[in-house]
C-alpha cells in the first residue's frame, strides 16, 4: 500500500488541511504536523478532515510530537502515533539531524581535528502552493501561475457538499415528512326504554346469591331502676373420690369457707377420677353459677368449695369445687337497665351494620354480577338481648342476619341489545362504542330467582375502522390518492388529512406510527 507523506508547517489551517486531502492523488496520506501547530487549536479541523477524506475514498494517518494534535486526531477517528515511540523508529526528519564523528584529542604534530557532519538525508520540504510553468518568449504569457489554493478550495467545496448532502437529503425527505389523518367514523344511536324481565333460563339468565353475617354489640342502657341483681360466673367442680362419674343436679349448693353459697344454674356431670395403684388422680368439669342471694359479697373468687349436700357422707372430702375469676354482677340498688326502646334502638342499629357489611360482602362475591338497587332481601333472623349491664352502664346484643340478591351480568344484557340494534340495522358490523343504563327494580321473585326492571338503555353504535388496514391503504399515495383510499374504508364517515412540510406531497411508502398519525373519533 503506498503512502503519500506530506510535512505541514506550523501555521496551516484546517482549510489547508482540507485542501491537501482534495488535491492530493494519493489515496493514503499521512500528515506530517509539527509541535505546536494552529491545528493542535482546532480539534474540529480533524473531524472536518475525516469526512472530505471519507466523501473522496481516502485514508488518513497523523504523526506527531504534539500531544493535542494526537488527541484531537484520534478523536476524529484518524490514527495518530508520536513518531519517537513507534515501532519503526525515529521518524524521517529525525534522520536528518547532523550526526558528528567522534573528537580525538591532538597528538602532536597532527591537525587539529574538526567534527564534520555527517547527514543521513534531507528532511522533506512541504510541496509548494503554487506551480509554475516556464514558458518560451513566444508564448502567450511569459509565467501561467497556477494556485494551488484555488484548485484545492473548490475540491473542499465539492467534498463538504458530498458530505452535507446525504444527511440534509435523509432528514428533508425521510425523516421530516409526516402524515396526520383523523376519520370519523360512522355512528347511529340506538335506544331501549321498556320494563324487561331477568330470569333464570331467561334470554339473559340470573342467579342468587347470598350471605349470612353475625355480630355482638353494646349500647348505652338509659333506664333506671332499684335492683337486687345476684352475682354470677363459672366454677370448676372435681372428683377426687372415685373412678366412677358423679351427677350433680341443677339448684346443687357450694359454699365458700366465709359461708357464701352459690348454685348450679344446670345439672352436670363430673367424670370418673383416673386411679392407678390406688393413687387417685382427680377429674374436673367447668360449670355456671348464680349466688345464692343478691348483692355485691358474691362478688368474689374462692380456691376450694364444698358441697354441703355430701357433708355427712364420704364423698364430702372427695367432690369439691374452686372459683378461679370472681363472680360478677352481685348488686343491690339504682342501677341502669335497658328499656323496651333502647332495645328497639339497639336492634336498628345493629341490623344497619350488618346489611352494610353483608352488601359489601355480596358485591366483592359478585364478581360480574350486577346487584341493582332493589334487587335485595335483607333478613335479621336472631337476636339475643343480654340486659345486664357492664361497669359503663351498657347492655349487649347479639344478632345474625342474612342478605339475598337476585344478579345478573350486564354483559348479557348489553350483548342482548347488542343483538336488537344489529337486527334494526340490518348490518352486523356496527358494534356500542357507548352506553349508559338506569334500572328501577319494579319486583323480585326470589324462589324462582326473577328481576322484572324498567331499563332505560343509550347507545352509540358505530362501524369500527382498523387503523392497521388505513396504513396500508393509504402507504406512499399522493393527497388526491390518499383520499379516495380513505373513503374506500367502510366506516368512514369524514376525515381530514395534513401533510407536513408543506414540500410533501405524498404519505410515506412505508408509514410507520412516527411518520403516520391515525386518530378516530
Amino acid at each position: 500500500m503506498k503512502t503519500t507523506k506530506i510535512p505541514l508547517s506550523k501555521e496551516d489551517s484546517a482549510k489547508d488541511l482540507a485542501g491537501y486531502i482534495a488535491s492530493e492523488a494519493g489515496e493514503h496520506l499521512t500528515f506530517v504536523i509539527p509541535n505546536f501547530s494552529a491545528l493542535g487549536d482546532a480539534p474540529e479541523a480533524f473531524a472536518m478532515a475525516k469526512k472530505v477524506a471519507d466523501a473522496m475514498g481516502k485514508s488518513l494517518a497523523i504523526e506527531s510530537v504534539d500531544d493535542a494534535i494526537l488527541a484531537g486526531a484520534k478523536s476524529a477517528g484518524i490514527p495518530a502515533e508520536n513518531p519517537f515511540f513507534s515501532p519503526s523508529g525515529a521518524p524521517e526528519w529525525e534522520d536528518s539531524k547532523p550526526h558528528f564523528e567522534d573528537v580525538h584529542e591532538d597528538e602532536p604534530g597532527d591537525t587539529p581535528a574538526v567534527a564534520t557532519p555527517v547527514v543521513s538525508r534531507s528532511r522533506p520540504v512541504p510541496k509548494p502552493l503554487y506551480k509554475r510553468q516556464i514558458r518560451n518568449d513566444d508564448d502567450d504569457d511569459d509565467v501561467l501561475p497556477k494556485k494551488r489554493g484555488l484548485l484545492r478550495d473548490w475540491r473542499v467545496w465539492i467534498a463538504v457538499l458530498a458530505v452535507i448532502s446525504v444527511p440534509a437529503y435523509w432528514i428533508a425527505f425521510v425523516t421530516l415528512p409526516h402524515a396526520s389523518i383523523v376519520i370519523t367514523t360512522e355512528k347511529k344511536p340506538w335506544t331501549f326504554n321498556k320494563p324487561f324481565a331477568v330470569e333464570k333460563n331467561g334470554s339473559v339468565p340470573s342467579t342468587l346469591l347470598s350471605e349470612k353475617k353475625n355480630a355482638q354489640m353494646v349500647f348505652p342502657a338509659l333506664g333506671k331502676k332499684v335492683v337486687n341483681q345476684k352475682a354470677t360466673g363459672k366454677i370448676t367442680v372435681y372428683n377426687a373420690y372415685s373412678s366412677e362419674p358423679q351427677q350433680l343436679v341443677a339448684n346443687t349448693r357450694f359454699e365458700t369457707p366465709a359461708g357464701l353459697l352459690v348454685r348450679l344454674t344446670s345439672s352436670i356431670t363430673i367424670p370418673g377420677a383416673k386411679v392407678s395403684n390406688g393413687t387417685i388422680t382427680p377429674s374436673s368439669i367447668d360449670a355456671d353459677v348464680i349466688a345464692d342471694k343478691p348483692g355485691p359479697a358474691y362478688n368474689i373468687a374462692a380456691p376450694k368449695l364444698t358441697i354441703p349436700g355430701f357433708k355427712s357422707s364420704a364423698k364430702f372430702s372427695g367432690f369439691y369445687g374452686s372459683i378461679a375469676s370472681a363472680l360478677t354482677g352481685g348488686f343491690t340498688g339504682e342501677a341502669a337497665y335497658p328499656t323496651d326502646l333502647d332495645v328497639k334502638s339497639a336492634k336498628a342499629k345493629i341490623g344497619d351494620v350488618l346489611e352494610k357489611s353483608l352488601m359489601s360482602q355480596l358485591s366483592q362475591k359478585a364478581g360480574d354480577y350486577k346487584v341493582v338497587s332493589g334487587s335485595t332481601q335483607f333478613t335479621v333472623t336472631k337476636t339475643t338481648v343480654t340486659p345486664q349491664v357492664n361497669g359503663k352502664g351498657e347492655f349487649s346484643l347479639f344478632a345474625e342476619a342474612e342478605l339475598k340478591a337476585v344478579v345478573f351480568k350486564e354483559s348479557d344484557l348489553i350483548g342482548f341489545f347488542a343483538a336488537q340494534m344489529k337486527d334494526e340495522f340490518q348490518s352486523d358490523s356496527y358494534v356500542f362504542k357507548e352506553t349508559t343504563i338506569a334500572y328501577n327494580v319494579s319486583s323480585v321473585d326470589f324462589p324462582n330467582q326473577k328481576l322484572k326492571i324498567d331499563i332505560d338503555f343509550k347507545g352509540v353504535a358505530e362501524r369500527p375502522v382498523d387503523i392497521e388496514n388505513v396504513r396500508r391503504a393509504v402507504a406512499g399515495t399522493t393527497e388526491t390518492e390518499l383520499k379516495t383510499a380513505i373513503f374506500a374504508i367502510q366506516g368512514v364517515e369524514s376525515a381530514q388529512v395534513t401533510l407536513w412540510p408543506g414540500y410533501v406531497k405524498r404519505v410515506p411508502a412505508r408509514p410507520t406510527a412516527e411518520n403516520l398519525s391515525i386518530t378516530l373519533k
